[in-house]
């Protein structure tokens, strides 16, 4: 999963400025940082060089304006029928002026910019979100906002400057390639995977640099050699000049206060510092903590322990590593010391709203013990939205915040994902009584494997970039091309940098890739379900409306349109190509397909009830009901279910839906059924293999070792018999043969001199069994 904001400042399209990804496969380089080393300094130290941005278009051939001639007379071309052209309507359509968003008010809460189209209460939820405004001293407002050659290199380098000053170290594989401008000429902070800040203790090394958090120990040192130490040697005066101007702004911070006052003790080994992680302001007055309420330092033998509920503590006697977790309230105080120069607390659970006061916060709080965990997935992002907005008369550190507003931008994004996916785990009753009180997505449709079996964390439709969520928008993909077929082109539109809603709002000397927000207006969150769904509201409105009664559930949004408050609402004209569709429904899931078939085909329903009777009597299931009322005679069913699935679904999995079809639905016609949709079946064997006699044999192969896996032997369909020619596993089960045919390489023999002694044991045991055929059950962990 990616997610990025396009807006090249050079053409219409290009890659943008924040990104984050999620899962295996990218097509770019990474590079991977060991969160044992010490090598996220390449990130925080090295990486924010001049680099030379290259023009894009440059090099391009010269346009000529000479004739070309062309062979042949007019009469040649005169035979020529005339074919139009299919994009004409396109042509003839092209808007002759730009379409500009109109100026709006500014939002009567919070007084934040706003956009046209932008959602209501986007900003601060309509006033129930109030945050105390950032007061920052006249010199840190300089250098971010002046146009001064130190404040230029400041700002031109920021991410090099919060690395140096940062009390965690960062670790992430950050993707080289959108952050060389000499490659890619957008810079675009990229990672894949999780950001992670760790605080590492103070013990001494050999050695070992100074970096990070024990930089603050000697600030008192006027010569600051200890961090010059640390500048780049091609910009040594100009980073000695910005460090000099930092070191004095953050004085004021009150961990940088706590981490000078041992700076010179002579026995740092028995010194302890405890981080409070649980710290509780009440944010609508003030965020700026006393030096008292972040951290306590004490020698050992003084019994100071345990002064906070929740704390990391570092110690002067080692080097070990702790990670700062999202859900801290220190967290941003810590990674961004230039966004939070006192200290600011950032993002943490039960922050009040506008409306609640902290005594009812510490009274909710008394009464749960997960403190860390939201009971609401919503807060944080309230929380950033309410931070990255554009306010008139308030400077705003993060918008002027260049390359680390990128890298902030990534960290909150991934901050907020992490929020909602614990929400998520934490309310699994909650969410599954939702998603499957009626027709939702079954990802593993007919799943019976052994490796799909556990504790399963269920993601809801409205986890974007989720499985249902995908599933979800590839059905609707899937039902426009039912009824309008295949399309001919696919376009993206992207965002145009060179708008002039974005290029009006940029700050002075920022360019579109140092805000990202500008191109990041739309809310892309929803809410959980709750009681009711699309199925239930289309009974009340056939209760409630007498012609809706004559309308299929698949057809309804053609006539109805689906309202916030989850009903059912008469079109007052038909728009045209509304298109509506059932979530699919696998035979093998039994009541749930059967309520599918009868949707299909009974209109007017009621509830639930009202489609399990027929003709005056209430029948058990949705599977007598169907087969009471003549839908599931013949192996019509079964055809319409392949046939549907043939649209949207591969080959293998049509395969396996066959198979299920003959395990659980006992079809009349197999034969039938097998000569209809073997084409379909059988589409990636017909590319790669010219005989459609080792394509059948091919299918039939595939459908033998899922019937195996089911405990069903092919022999006892009425299908093509498998030749021995094309069958490697000559009847073995699939499993022992996908076992015997692995090849073990030299290194794989080799491991066994690797054993332990006791490993080694068990494995003489297991493997003595296996050579004398003796027969045995182990249990290996």
């Amino acid at each position: 999963m990616s997610t990025e904001v396009n807006n090249n400042e050079n053409g219409d399209t290009c890659q943008g400025p924040a990104v984050a990804t999620h899962g295996s496969d990218d097509a770019h380089t990474m590079t991977d940082f060991n969160c044992n080393g010490d090598d996220d300094e390449g990130v925080v130290f090295k990486e924010d060089s001049d680099e030379d941005e290259g023009y894009l278009f440059a090099g391009q051939d010269d346009e000529t304006d000479e004739d070309i001639e062309i062979d042949g007379t007019p009469d040649d071309f005169a035979t020529i029928p005339e074919v139009s052209d299919q994009y004409d309507k396109v042509y003839s359509n092209i808007p002759l002026e730009t379409h500009m968003l109109k100026l709006v008010p500014n939002c009567m809460h919070c007084n934040a910019v706003k956009f046209e189209h932008e959602p209501p209460g986007f900003c601060c939820r309509n006033g129930k979100i109030k945050l105390s405004q950032q007061t920052t001293s006249d010199e840190l407002v300089r250098l971010w906002s002046s146009a001064a050659a130190d404040a230029r290199h400041f700002c031109d380098n920021i991410r090099f400057f919060n690395g140096h000053f940062s009390f965690t170290s960062l670790y992430c594989w950050l993707d080289k390639m959108t952050t060389n401008m000499k490659d890619c000429g957008i810079y675009t902070f990229r990672v894949h995977g999780m950001l992670y800040h760790n605080i590492r203790s103070f013990g001494r090394e050999a050695d070992a640099e100074h970096k990070h958090l024990e930089l603050y120990f000697y600030d008192d040192d006027p010569s600051l050699e200890h961090r010059y130490r640390r500048c780049r040697k091609e910009r040594l005066e100009k980073d000695k000049e910005v460090i000099g101007y930092l070191v004095r702004i953050l004085r004021g911070n009150p961990y940088s206060e706590h981490l000078r006052s041992i700076g010179h003790v002579e026995n740092l080994d028995d010194y302890h510092i405890e981080l409070n992680l649980d710290q509780k302001l009440d944010q609508k007055t003030y965020n700026t903590p006393v030096t008292s309420e972040v951290a306590a330092v004490w020698v050992e033998g003084s019994e100071r322990w345990g002064q906070f509920s929740k704390s990391v503590m570092l110690h002067g006697k080692d080097r070990s590593s702790q990670g700062i977790r999202s859900y801290h309230g220190c967290y941003d105080a810590l990674s961004y010391p230039l966004f939070f120069p006192k200290g600011e607390l950032g993002w943490h659970a039960n922050i009040p709203k506008a409306d609640v006061t902290m005594a009812e916060v510490e009274e909710y709080r008394a009464t749960h013990r997960k403190r860390d965990q939201n009971d609401d997935d919503e807060p944080v992002r309230d929380y950033y939205c309410y931070k990255f907005q554009m306010r008139p008369g308030i400077f705003n550190l993060i918008l002027h915040g260049k390359r680390l507003f990128q890298q902030f931008a990534v960290d909150t994004y991934i901050k907020i994902e992490s929020s909602r996916l614990d929400y998520i785990r934490n309310n699994q009753e909650r969410l599954r009584a939702d998603l499957y009180q009626g027709l939702v997505d079954s990802l593993h449709a007919g799943e019976a494997r052994a490796d799909a079996v556990g504790k399963r964390t269920v993601l809801a439709t409205s986890f974007i970039d989720g499985p249902h969520d995908m599933r979800r928008r590839y059905m609707d993909a899937m039902a426009l091309v039912r009824k309008y077929g295949k399309p001919d082109i696919f376009l993206t539109m992207t965002c145009n940098p060179n708008w002039d809603e974005i290029k009006r709002e940029l700050l002075p000397w920022q360019t579109p890739q140092d805000r990202p927000d500008l191109a990041n207006i739309k809310r892309v969150v929803n809410h959980p379900g709750d009681d009711r769904s699309m199925l239930t509201a289309y009974f009340e409105a056939n209760r409630e409306y007498e012609d809706a009664r004559g309308i299929l559930y698949r057809d309804f949004p053609k006539y109805y349109t689906w309202q916030q408050g989850k009903v059912w609402q008469r079109r007052k004209r038909n728009m045209g190509g509304q298109i509506g569709r059932i979530i699919s429904a696998h035979p093998a899931e039994g009541e749930r397909y059967y309520l599918r078939v009868l949707l299909n085909h009974v209109a007017g329903a009621t509830s639930f009830e009202d489609l399990m009777t027929v003709d005056g009597e209430l029948l058990l299931t949705f599977c007598e009901a169907a087969e009471r009322r003549g839908l599931l005679e013949g192996d019509t069913t079964h055809d319409e279910c392949l046939t549907e699935a043939a649209l949207y679904q591969m080959p293998s999995a049509l395969r396996r839906l066959f198979a299920t079809i003959l395990v659980y639905c006992e079809p009349t016609d197999v034969e039938g059924l097998w000569l209809k949709h073997l084409e379909a079946m059988s589409q990636e064997y017909q590319r790669s293999n010219r005989s459609q006699t080792h394509v059948q044999q091919m299918v039939l192969i595939d459908i033998r070792n899922m019937l195996q896996s089911m405990g069903k032997d092919i022999n006892t369909y009425p299908l093509p018999k498998i030749m021995d020619g094309y069958d490697d596993a000559r009847g073995t089960t699939r499993e022992e043969y996908e076992e015997r045919i692995i090849e073990p390489t030299a290194q794989d023999i080799a491991l066994k001199d690797s054993l332990n002694e006791e490993q080694k044991a068990a494995y003489d045991k297991i493997l003595g069994t296996v050579d004398t055929d003796q027969g045995g059950v182990f249990f290996v962990d």
